[in-house]
């Protein structure tokens, strides 16, 4: 006498499996049942599905355990099978991450034509804003756009983890000036050299009167000369040495500024500069000031 029946080998949790044995006596050859094929036999196919599904579950590849288990909850497979396949796929859904990926370009704008890979292999082809499944663990992404250059980000993704933001700018280098902007002058030099020529002017029109004034007096007086006539000579020299001394400074300023002018690309504004000099008792200046 053959009885079918039915029990459950290994639950814990993972598969269900049915079998068949015979009971009575030994059978022959050929009453032996042939091993379930999952290609013919659906319920083999469902078991191997939940098996199969644990194992990604534990490598932690959530997103394919997930997808996997789902394949056992059709209506062909055991019912118990289903019942524990439809378990599982509860809980991958609140176990698997998500990410949300931005691109911006250099102002600030959103991007979407933006290729994106995860660790080597393509994640999406453009960016609609969109949460994506992802798998918990250290992703390395890759961010690629026509016009500006590759972008990897290192990001380390948790369990449970929701919605993630994963945002990075990609912007075109920064590219060389034009020619004519590499080779302009800049304002910064046409200041210092203003204020240079200036300053000299300054130094030849008081060096010239005060050599003026001494040969007069030399002239007149000798060497005895009166001291109100000597103090005003020595003003005007004074005034003529510190008008060469800031022609110096505001000449190498210019130098400086101009063959520099490459490594200072923010331009100074546009001033205006204004010159004062006078004469006082014993004293002399020339005062020369400037904004940009």
């Amino acid at each position: 006498m053959r009885a079918c029946a039915s029990f459950h080998i290994a639950h814990l949790g993972l598969f269900t499996v049915f079998a068949c044995f015979v009971v009575g006596r030994p059978a022959r050859a050929d009453e032996l049942v042939p091993p379930l094929d999952p290609a013919t036999d659906p319920a083999a196919a469902c078991a191997d599905a939940a098996e199969e599904g644990q194992r990604q579950r534990i490598a932690g590849k959530l997103h394919a355990a997930r997808e996997t288990f789902a394949a056992c909850l059709r209506p062909e497979c055991p019912a118990l099978v289903q019942k524990d396949c439809a378990q599982f796929v509860l809980e991958l859904e609140t176990a698997t991450p998500s990410v949300v990926v931005a691109a911006h370009d250099g102002s600030g704008g959103d991007l979407t034509e933006v290729r994106v890979t995860v660790d080597g292999v393509a994640f999406l082809e453009r960016l609609d804003g969109k949460a994506q499944p992802i798998d918990p663990g250290v992703h390395q992404f890759r961010f690629e756009t026509a016009g500006a250059p590759p972008l990897e980000k290192t990001i380390v993704v948790h369990e449970g983890e929701k919605s993630r933001v994963v945002a990075v700018t990609l912007q075109a280098p920064e590219t060389l000036q034009s020619s004519t902007t590499n080779h302009a002058v800049p304002v910064a030099t046409w200041l210092s050299l203003g204020i240079g020529a200036v300053a000299l002017g300054s130094f030849t029109t008081f060096g010239l009167m005060a050599r003026h004034d001494y040969n007069q007096l030399h002239a007149s007086w000798g060497t005895d000369c009166p001291q109100s006539d000597v103090d005003r000579v020595k003003r005007k020299a004074l005034v003529a040495d510190v008008s060469l001394g800031v022609s110096v400074v505001s000449f190498g300023i210019a130098a400086w500024t101009y063959f520099a002018r490459e490594k200072t690309p923010a331009p100074l504004k546009a001033g205006t500069v204004t010159v004062d000099g006078g004469v006082g008792k014993g004293t002399g200046y020339v005062m020369i000031s400037g904004t940009f």
